[in-house]
């Protein structure tokens, strides 16, 4: 049975290079970016958001509380090297409970409590508003033409296509 104990950034993951334990994670809604333009003399706004294909969307704020029961030195050891390796950094992120899917933000620490027996950690990441699945490499005979459906969900995405004559 897999255990959903936290997330990898870049090539850590909290739990099996930090031990730190996942109790809690809040992934937010990018906000829409609205438009709207106020003419004089008439009621209401025109709503441009749609204008150029859209809606578009805003960051999205991710939050994960941790705690460790390490001891003391090894918890300072533990929060520090995190602070080194992620505070104020972009990172590439996956989260065990959404194996397929890559995120990407900023990240930072914030809110350690150390008592006696635990410590627990807030790490919070202003995120982009999609996420990704891994890049697909698709090859065709297409001597005679092909069509490719290429499903890729709300955001834009522009292909490559490599030809080559042999």
């Amino acid at each position: 049975m897999t255990v959903n104990a936290g997330l990898t950034i870049g090539d850590k993951h909290t739990h099996r290079d930090f031990g730190l334990y996942l109790t809690n994670q809040k992934i937010g809604t990018p906000a829409v970016q609205t438009r709207y333009v106020d003419v004089p003399g008439r009621d209401g706004s025109f709503d441009l958001t749609d204008v150029n294909g859209g809606p578009y969307y805003g960051t999205r704020e991710c939050t994960w509380e941790f705690a460790t029961a390490q001891r003391y030195v090894d918890r300072v050891d533990t929060l520090c090297e995190l602070y080194n390796y992620l505070h104020g950094k972009v990172f590439e992120f996956v989260l065990d409970s959404d194996p397929k899917y890559t995120l990407k933000g900023r990240f930072f620490t914030e809110d350690v409590s150390d008592r006696p027996q635990v410590t627990t950690l807030t790490v919070r990441a202003q995120v982009e508003p999609y996420r990704s699945a891994e890049d697909v490499m698709l090859y065709a005979d297409a001597a005679g033409g092909a069509v490719f459906h290429l499903p890729c969900g709300r955001k834009s995405v522009s292909p490559t296509f490599e030809t080559r004559w042999d």
